[in-house]
């Protein structure tokens, strides 16, 4: 008789342990992993999802300027995760010389999951030079001179940035070349003695003046 009840407590024992395992196996954990490439509004963070649970269907990083950030916070949205594969959101539109606070998170559309929070700050934001002046000498009729405030950075911005018009008619950019504070633009084409030129500048999303 003792042999079967210690058969049928020994089977209550494993029947038990099973069900813990399962309880383990679907709750949610994801890892808060490193940041790279920060700038002055932009940074990379990189999370590991643990484990899925039950029916995640959402995972990413939340992130804001006080500690404590959840998915009501500014956060990206990488889809259904995938098992211990290392994930990156790229922060955007991230302010300059500011702290914030970040967690990666998974979530099965009930219930959301946060990794330990970590921390960066965005550097200083590149200074904006100012135009001071621009001329164009009798020598090099093609050649558009532009003086800046700052010396510049060796970055060129495409041609399409910069609008040159003659006597109200466009004309066209075919080289741009940065030495020092100047900016030197070659025309398609020479300017007369007389003519009306008029300059204007769009800072690109790639490679501004800086």
């Amino acid at each position: 008789m003792s042999k079967n009840r210690f058969l049928i407590l020994l089977l209550l024992v494993e029947f038990i342990f099973l069900i813990e395992c399962q309880k383990y196996q679907k709750v949610m954990m994801v890892k808060t992993e490193n940041a790279s490439n920060i700038t002055y509004n932009s940074a990379d963070v990189t999370g590991i999802v643990v484990d899925l649970g039950d029916g995640a269907i959402q995972h990413g990083h939340c992130y804001s300027k006080t500690p404590g950030a959840t998915v009501y916070s500014s956060k990206t949205t990488l889809g259904p995760p995938a098992l211990n594969k290392t994930f990156t959101s790229n922060l955007v539109n991230l302010d300059p010389e500011t702290k914030y606070y970040i967690n990666a998170y998974v979530t099965n559309g009930k219930e959301t999951v946060y990794g330990k929070e970590i921390s960066i700050t965005t550097i200083e934001a590149p200074s904006t030079p100012e135009y001071v002046s621009s001329a164009v000498e009798n020598t090099t009729p093609d050649l558009l001179e532009m003086m800046y405030s700052l010396n510049l950075a060796n970055i060129v911005p495409a041609t399409s940035a910069f609008t040159v018009m003659v006597n109200t008619v466009a004309r066209s950019v075919s080289n741009i070349t940065i030495s020092g504070t100047k900016v030197q633009l070659t025309l398609a084409s020479p300017i007369a003695y007389g003519d009306n030129v008029t300059v204007s500048y769009t800072k690109p999303g790639t490679n501004p003046l800086q």
